[in-house]
């Protein structure tokens, strides 16, 4: 509230001074106050009086100068001097300063009256404004100091989008200096390929009060293309109005390069995958993922704009008699934590039918926890169909040879067993017709032709038990591995442990005798080189296949990268005889870790349809 201050004053003679004018304009909310040639103060009113923080009463017939700030004198009577020269309106800044008060800044504007003897001075306090100046070129300090230690390039438009303040770093990323980035002097530096859809954007921004976010180029002076990310937003006034835009740029090219790079590999991959017809896919279990390749879409012969892969939808495409084959496989991999292979058929939306070659592998926590697969499959269709025409001849071959093997087998049974024994017979015959001065001479030869007789008996039914092993006929697979089992130890001393599950059902005779051979192979194998102590046999069987796996302690062995002229001869005849029947051979072994050997055959003859 403004003071109501004593208006009866007089002059230095004691004359009162008349107030008619000091009233007229104590309503307006500047000060106003009348100024003679030498400076003293004559008319007054309520808002001056209160500027000068001094009683009105005291203030008519002082000088103004003691009101000004010392270092402000000068300035405030030089303007005085030009009004009185030039009979002109003009203005200035100064600070007052009364007793021990705040200093004060205002604004005086200032007529002379014709005569030329007495100034009009009009008094507006501008310390808010001040203050407020002083606040934003504190501010502005600030932001300069931050934006020039910043590591991302920093840039101030005004209201029309003009450029008025650049950073250090944006100077850097741009190659253009402080002084050529000014106005619109950025544009110039901007990408050729970029520029419609850069400014396009940038006026939509405007216009419609957006934030800017964009990724674009410069070409820069010396020839070299930056990616940079440009964001921006627009500062506001206390009516919302736009004052300016402050924004950064982001050198991104490393991102870009090695985007570029990925692209391009992505490209390679694709073509690659497509002249083999092999598609990969990647499941991860931690976020619920999956993703395919191009190639694994084509295979599966679906759209990927309306197609989502996941493990229930590739599910549906396998055939139904082997999908238990499948899971079992990658469950069983899982839980042996090994890499896995196996061959399969996918029903196709048009209802042909594809035999896949798959491969898998997968990474676990420090817990076991499974945390990602991956895999390809392979479209093998035509090979397969090749490949199974040849294991249909092969299999004749087997037959052929197992029908061999059971002829010799019945021939050395059938011939030799009898003559034998008919020999076996007479010599006990011929050992007791002799007279009896004659028995103890023949005694040690009688003796000998016995012992040779029992011999060759046992070898000719040890060549029929290899030939043709009795118990795997007549009792399966699992108490044929049993009786080997047996044979093993008491020919090498290793201990053979068979492990398999209580009422393992019959295979098919071909089935049974490929694993009787496949593990009688492994286990002598083992038996030669391993130099272990046990090993350990186990048969598994799920709805529509056989597992079986032969492991050692022994010392183990590192695999070739290439194969060995003459060399591994017993692992290529087991990995044959396991695909002959449509199945799988994996082989783990490390020197010093023992060997694993992993065989999958499907219970029935695969087909193609």
């Amino acid at each position: 509230m403004i003071r109501n201050y004593d208006d009866k004053s007089r002059d230095s003679g004691g004359a009162p001074l008349s107030t008619a004018r000091d009233e007229l304009f104590d309503d307006v909310p500047v000060g106003y106050l009348t100024l003679n040639g030498s400076g003293i103060i004559s008319v007054i009113n309520l808002t001056g009086a209160r500027l000068l923080a001094t009683e009105r009463s005291t203030l008519r017939g002082r000088p103004f100068a003691p009101f000004v700030a010392k270092e402000d004198l000068p300035v405030f009577l030089d303007f005085l001097y030009t009004i009185q020269k030039n009979r002109c309106k003009e203005s200035c800044e100064l600070t007052i300063l009364v007793d021990d008060a705040v200093p004060l800044a205002i604004r005086v504007v200032a007529t002379i009256s014709p005569s030329g003897d007495t100034f009009h001075l009009v008094l507006m306090d501008i310390s808010g404004q001040k203050q407020a100046e002083g606040a934003l070129l504190a501010g502005q300090r600030l932001f300069r100091t931050l934006a020039q230690g910043a590591s991302v390039g920093i840039f101030r438009a005004d209201s029309q989008g003009e450029c008025v303040y650049v950073n250090q770093r944006w100077q850097e990323i741009t190659g253009l200096g402080y002084d050529e980035a000014l106005f619109t002097g950025w544009e110039r530096a901007i990408h050729p390929d970029d520029r419609e859809r850069l400014f396009s954007g940038w006026r939509r921004c405007m216009e419609q009060r957006l934030p800017f976010d964009m990724e674009y180029r410069f070409l820069r002076p010396d020839g070299v293309v930056t990616w940079v990310r440009g964001q921006a937003l627009a500062e506001l006034d206390d009516l919302a109005g736009v004052t300016s835009y402050v924004g950064t740029i982001t050198d991104i090219t490393p991102q870009k390069v090695m985007e570029e790079q990925r692209r391009a590999g992505e490209a390679h991959l694709n073509e690659a995958q497509r002249l083999t017809k092999l598609g990969s896919w990647k499941r991860d279990l931690v976020r619920g993922l999956i993703s395919w390749s191009d190639e694994m879409y084509k295979i599966c012969q679906v759209d990927p704009s309306h197609f989502t892969p996941s493990f229930d939808s590739y599910r549906s495409m396998v055939h139904p008699e082997d999908l238990p084959f499948l899971i079992q496989t990658v469950q069983d991999a899982h839980a042996d934590r090994i890499p896995y292979e196996l061959e399969y058929r996918l029903l196709m939306p048009d209802g042909g039918c594809k035999w896949i070659a798959a491969r898998g592998s997968a990474t676990y926590d420090l817990c076991g926890k499974l945390l990602t697969s991956t895999g390809t499959v392979q479209d093998i269709t035509q090979r397969k169909k090749t490949e199974l025409t040849l294991q249909s001849y092969s299999r004749r071959l087997v037959d052929l040879e197992e029908e061999v093997r059971r002829t010799l087998a019945a021939e050395l049974h059938d011939e030799l067993g009898p003559d034998l024994t008919a020999l076996n017979f007479t010599l006990a015959l011929i050992k007791n017709d002799v007279q009896p001065e004659r028995r103890i001479r023949l005694a040690a030869l009688m003796a000998d032709s016995t012992e040779l007789v029992d011999g060759l008996s046992g070898k000719v039914r040890n060549i029929i038990a290899r030939l043709q092993p009795p118990v795997l006929f007549s009792y399966g697979l699992a108490a044929a591995l049993r009786w080997y089992a047996g044979q093993m130890k008491r020919r090498t001393g290793m201990i053979v442990a068979v492990v398999t599950e209580r009422g393992f059902p019959r295979l098919p005779a071909d089935r049974e005798l490929a694993m009787f051979r496949v593990a009688k192979e492994a286990l002598t194998n083992a038996a030669k080189y391993s130099g272990g102590e046990k090993m350990m046999v186990r048969l598994r069987s799920g709805e529509s296949f056989v597992r079986l796996t032969v492991a050692d302690d022994g010392a183990g062995f590192t695999l070739p990268a290439t194969p060995r002229p003459g060399g591994g001869w017993g692992l290529s005849i087991m990995r044959m005889r396991a695909e002959m029947l449509g199945g799988t051979f994996h082989l783990k072994t490390k020197p010093g870790r023992g060997t694993v050997i992993h065989i999958v055959i499907p219970r029935e003859v695969p087909h193609v349809d």
